[in-house]
């Protein structure tokens, strides 16, 4: 038994065949983004941070 609605299912099974088809940005490319924005000791502000990628963004949405 589902707790969501079948039609956020169907959502959420496309939003995963998307994510699971984006590129990646290499971890040292993220790191070398993070201490440039943020300092290099952005890791230390933060409980925690996964590399894992959770969803994928066009260059669009992402860049002000």
């Amino acid at each position: 038994m589902h707790v969501l609605p079948p039609y956020l299912m169907q959502i959420l099974a496309a939003m995963d065949i998307v994510r699971q088809g984006a590129n990646v940005m290499p971890r040292k490319q993220l790191n070398d983004v993070l201490d440039a924005k943020l300092g290099p000791d952005w890791s230390s502000k933060l409980t925690s941070f996964d590399y894992e990628h959770l969803a994928a963004a066009s260059i669009g949405q992402v860049v002000h």
